[in-house]
């Protein structure tokens, strides 16, 4: 598929919008990771799996930018929430 105009894969542009509009994104990680260990908390009483916090308290304590990959494909909580 073409844009008429100039020959460009309007998937391509697409993708480029993307990926202008995230990088544009502020991104506060502590304040990302507070919200989302809380969110974790929340669901999890209200699911009443008590399996899970001391892998959150783990999350809260251990986890940085550079080990997103480990704790997405660590048998735990974060795989099963995005997914």
């Amino acid at each position: 598929m073409s844009d008429g105009s100039n020959g460009l894969d309007s998937s391509f542009m697409y993708s480029q919008l993307i990926k202008e509009t995230l990088l544009a994104i502020e991104y506060d990680g502590d304040k990302a990771k507070t919200q989302f260990t809380n969110y974790c908390r929340d669901v999890q009483s209200c699911t009443g799996n008590g399996n899970i916090s001391d892998v959150v308290n783990e999350f809260e304590h251990d986890y940085n930018k550079y080990s997103a990959i480990r704790w997405y494909a660590r048998d735990c909580f974060i795989y099963d929430m995005l997914n």
